[in-house]
């Protein structure tokens, strides 16, 4: 189907209607009756149409422009003494015109006041490009990634990208994404994402093994998934570690044991800023001090099996918690049957572990309402109190915890 009938004046056509009526029955507006919305819906879907969200809200921000501005380019031309085009091209491409030029407009608009509105920029852009193909709709999913070290093995991290994935697609957006590696530099791929028009980045986990970042995001709207860097200090959002092992905790006493246990590497800790760790000591001060176990937590995940039997010797847990991931198959085998086993980030399919299911999905789905949020509002690079938004954990009752003193299946 050519491009010229995917617009919204041949919607409106397919539908009856005007292209306001159009315009408000995409956007959902209790104004236009509920049949004239569903069948301006149906219209949209034969014809392959799909709202574009940026300049939809653009539009909507265009309308309230006056309250918002009130120094118009016609006063900061007046004050200059030029046309308002010359001072379009000055605010568009400020090293086009004579150095003149450019210093008596920068001189208005100090002395007025005037901000420029980016997106009402972005918009203008839209409509001269005479296209109907969506601009500015692409999210940059960053990666990183070393020799031997792949964030596509890793079951959450592929969560956390397929839920950002579909939740861009739901709202308009596509989501692509570019790896940092020996061969792409930082400033290299910040050259690459600005020649392309891509203004917002969603930051997945680094993989151990892999370099810290060192992306200039000033001129990026910016969202991180999870904790593990610690610069830059960018909004996030996070499984919220301290209500999960809280949460896995208070279902082990639930099940009838008494002696739990948790075991997980120091790297792993550290990279989550001990909030397992914190949420365990919590737990643990509330108990009968005949029930406080110590935590196990060797340096890296590859010391643990060998430090695990001397502090199952010491601690004699009932229940065992663990954080790292990769450890499941392993523990099943070097510890007893009789110790329930409880995994803080359990595998959302297919697996019969009992423990937490951090929503990944769901963490990955909020980081791309979050960086469009960002991009809405006009904010680009760090802000000085960056926000973080923590999704709780679910519990999951499965085979490894049938209760004190039987075996797991």
């Amino acid at each position: 189907m050519p491009p010229s009938s995917r617009n919204l004046r041949a919607v409106a056509r397919a539908a009856g209607v005007s292209l306001a009526t159009a315009s408000l029955a995409l956007r959902d507006d209790p104004a236009i009756a509920a049949e004239t919305r569903l069948k301006v819906r149906i219209g949209a879907e034969r014809l392959g149409y799909r709202v574009n969200p940026l300049i939809s809200e653009l539009m909507g921000g265009l309308r309230h422009r006056r309250r918002r501005q009130d120094v118009t380019m016609a006063e900061i031309a007046a004050r200059a003494g030029v046309s308002r085009a010359k001072v379009s091209l000055v605010l568009r491409h400020p090293t086009r015109g004579s150095p003149d030029l450019a210093a008596r407009v920068s001189a208005a608009i100090t002395e007025l006041g005037y901000r420029r509105d980016p997106l009402h920029a972005a918009l203008l852009s839209h409509r001269r490009s005479n296209t109907t193909r969506p601009k500015h709709t692409t999210i940059a999913y960053l990666t990183s990634s070393a020799p031997g070290v792949n964030w596509r093995k890793f079951v959450s991290h592929q969560q956390l990208f397929d839920g950002a994935v579909q939740r861009a697609r739901e709202i308009g957006y596509t989501l692509e994404e570019f790896s940092l590696t020996s061969n792409m530099s930082a400033r290299r791929l910040r050259v690459i994402l600005l020649a392309r028009g891509i203004h917002a980045i969603v930051v997945a986990p680094v993989p151990d093994g892999c370099r810290p970042l060192d992306f200039d995001f000033a001129e990026f709207s910016n969202v991180g998934l999870g904790f593990s860097f610690g610069w830059p200090p960018i909004e996030r959002v996070s499984n919220d570690h301290f209500q999960s092992i809280v949460l896995a905790v208070r279902e082990c006493r639930k099940a009838g044991y008494r002696r739990v246990g948790l075991v997980v590497s120091r790297a792993v800790s550290e990279r989550l800023g001990n909030r397992w760790l914190a949420g365990y000591l919590l737990c643990q001060s509330q108990f009968p001090g005949e029930e406080r176990l110590a935590s196990l937590m060797p340096e890296t995940v590859a010391d643990i099996p060998t430090a695990l039997p001397a502090w199952l010797h010491r601690q004699k847990p009932d229940v065992l918690i663990y954080g790292d991931s990769e450890l499941g198959k392993s523990l099943a085998e070097l510890v007893p049957a009789r110790i329930g086993l409880v995994n803080l980030h359990r595998s959302s399919t297919g697996s019969t572990e009992s423990g937490i299911d951090q929503a990944s999905s769901e963490v990955g789905a909020r980081a791309v309402d979050a960086v469009v949020s960002q991009l809405h509002h006009n904010t680009r690079g760090l802000v000085p109190h960056p926000s973080q938004h923590l999704i709780p954990g679910r519990w999951v009752a499965g085979e490894t915890t049938p209760g004190p003193g039987r075996p797991r299946k």
